[in-house]
């Protein structure tokens, strides 16, 4: 492994141990309530947490897209969602991949076309085995 990429996997651990609290205390809250104030800046902080995080984040990412009774929120997420969706994706964990791969569905269901350049071939016609 070459010292940079070495480097970025050491920074991603701290970060995980570091917002670990944070991120269970936020997956609470959006049980109860299925939003959260400031969701912008929330989204930004999932978006950084994604790669060390990724099972915390998309399901944090699937309860505030849940929450979006607007539905116009995602249109303002849209870059953020695709850096945690792109992360669940390509992740060792397939608990977090298949729920990265749900949600894309999901979003195409609500006219949200533009994720779907995301998925796996095997997914595009529905089979979210990876």
């Amino acid at each position: 492994m070459s010292r940079m990429k070495k480097n970025r996997k050491q920074d991603a651990e701290i970060a995980g141990k570091k917002f670990r609290p944070a991120i269970e205390q936020l997956i609470a809250i959006l049980r109860i309530v299925e939003n959260a104030d400031l969701d912008h800046l929330v989204i930004e902080r999932l978006a950084s947490l994604a790669a060390s995080m990724t099972l915390q984040v998309i399901q944090s990412l699937q309860m505030m897209v849940d929450g979006d009774k607007e539905g116009w929120k995602i249109i303002v997420w849209c870059d953020h969602v695709r850096v945690i969706l792109s992360a669940a994706i390509r992740s060792s964990d397939a608990e977090a991949r298949e729920a990265a791969i749900e949600l894309v569905h999901r979003l195409g269901a609500m006219d949200q076309l533009e994720f779907r350049d995301l998925l796996p071939k095997s997914a595009e016609n529905g089979d979210p085995q990876v």
